[in-house]
């Protein structure tokens, strides 16, 4: 879903109306700009759940299911590799511990 449809309520519902608009490379300026007062951001919850904690930033329509996922790539697999077995075990835990919300 593009910028465009996100602001015209594709994902909320609810229509935002863009004051003036900048597109950055990258979100982490992004969420910069956002925390100091300059405008808005999207992102996913893992990468703002400590600024959410810390009150630096809110999430005026919540976090809403977009279909998006992050897959492991890696050269082995996880037989052939401990490291990429360690680094699985982590992020499932971590996985589970953000869904849980602790």
């Amino acid at each position: 879903m593009s910028d465009a449809e996100v602001l015209d309520g594709g994902i909320t519902g609810m229509k935002a109306e863009p004051a003036s608009q900048q597109t950055l490379e990258h979100f982490y300026p992004t969420l910069q700009a956002a925390a100091a007062g300059v405008g808005a951001a999207i992102a996913p919850y893992a990468v703002v759940r400590a600024d959410l904690e810390r009150g630096q930033l809110v999430a005026p329509f919540g976090f809403v299911p977009d279909g998006t996922s992050y897959h492991l790539l890696s050269r082995r697999s996880l037989e052939q590799d401990g490291r990429v077995r360690g680094l699985t075990a982590w992020l499932r835990a971590e996985t589970s511990r953000l869904e849980n919300g602790s």
